[in-house]
């Protein structure tokens, strides 16, 4: 586990759908065909869960996505682990999961995800970070199931985020939607006055 929590957000004293109940996630409910608006519409991450551990994988060499090759899904494949994916919704756990579909490319773990033949079956649920970057908390689970299994989950391919200045910050900033050009933008009024006369 890394030396350093990102946040103090508690986390799960192991990787099941139980432990996951106990820690404060919610929903469970099928990956295909979830609707995103019976999702909250604040911060938080996620977790993609097999509903059978125990079987055996099977990987399809197609996918709606670029595919992986075959080889690197069975190296990345954790026998026994129930956790397949924690992602993280900073923008908000309706507009993130509401987008995890299989012709979608802006997920990442999709990709592997749904090269799975048992991806009708799993399951998602969320639990929301109202006082912490998702980034942060996404991290810090991330970390704690390497310590249990060694690595990340199958379909965390890329490490997590260290954090940066703003998200190490004790408050986070209001999650805002897209916008126009320019909107959403803050803006820094500078005193250049008090600049040349100190």
């Amino acid at each position: 586990m890394a030396d350093e929590r990102r946040t103090d957000f508690p986390l799960p004293d192991a990787w099941t759908r139980d432990a996951l109940v106990r820690a404060g996630f919610e929903g469970f409910v099928p990956l295909i065909g979830l609707n995103g608006r019976d999702l909250p519409p604040g911060r938080g991450i996620y977790v993609v869960l097999r509903a059978d551990p125990v079987r055996p994988p099977l990987f399809s060499d197609e996918s709606l996505l670029r595919a992986y090759a075959i080889g690197d899904l069975e190296r990345r494949w954790i026998d026994g682990a129930e956790v397949l994916y924690i992602g993280k919704a900073e923008r908000g756990l309706r507009d993130r999961l509401g987008g995890f579909k299989p012709n979608r490319a802006n997920h990442s773990g999709g990709r592997s995800i749904w090269q799975l033949a048992e991806a009708d079956t799993l399951q998602v649920c969320w639990v929301e970070t109202p006082r912490d970057y998702s980034q942060d908390v996404e991290g810090d689970h991330v970390d704690a199931f390497v310590a249990v299994y060694g690595r990340r989950p199958f379909a965390n391919v890329a490490p997590p985020a260290r954090g940066t200045v703003q998200s190490r910050s004790s408050t986070p900033k209001p999650v805002r939607g897209r916008g126009r050009r320019g909107q959403g933008r803050e803006l820094v009024f500078v005193d250049l006055d008090a600049m040349h006369h100190s």
